[in-house]
């Protein structure tokens, strides 16, 4: 009974398995990209959110500017400068995402420590 349930499950492995010469374009095309539709939404979505946050930010600029404290002003126009800041590196590191998805790497220790470094700072 086990020996008839370990051959079941490697013949519907075995026919699971499609080479990519076999596939149509665009399945082609998904099975090669299918990592970067989920980081390619976040990057998305985390530009809305920073452009929504830039524009209720730049609607308190003129109270920003009568603060008389200074750490506070500091703070305030940190607050306004950080959201382009984060837009500017997440464009850069989508632009790697998209690069690094297109080459074909020997996977050595230097690039697994490179793309724990790149995981890291996510």
């Amino acid at each position: 009974m086990l020996r008839s349930i370990n051959r079941l499950i490697n013949q519907s492995i075995y026919y699971c398995l499609v080479d990519d010469a076999d596939l149509q374009p665009w399945h082609r095309f998904v099975r090669v990209n299918m990592k970067l539709f989920g980081i390619v939404s976040f990057y998305f979505a985390i530009f809305v959110y920073n452009v929504f946050d830039m524009v209720s930010g730049s609607r308190c600029l003129d109270a920003t500017w009568a603060c008389a404290d200074a750490d506070v002003r500091r703070e305030r126009l940190t607050d306004l400068l950080y959201p382009m800041v984060r837009t500017v590196y997440l464009c850069v590191e989508l632009v790697f995402c998209v690069r690094f998805n297109a080459a074909v790497f020997c996977q050595t220790r230097l690039l697994l420590a490179g793309l724990a470094v790149v995981q890291v700072t996510i």
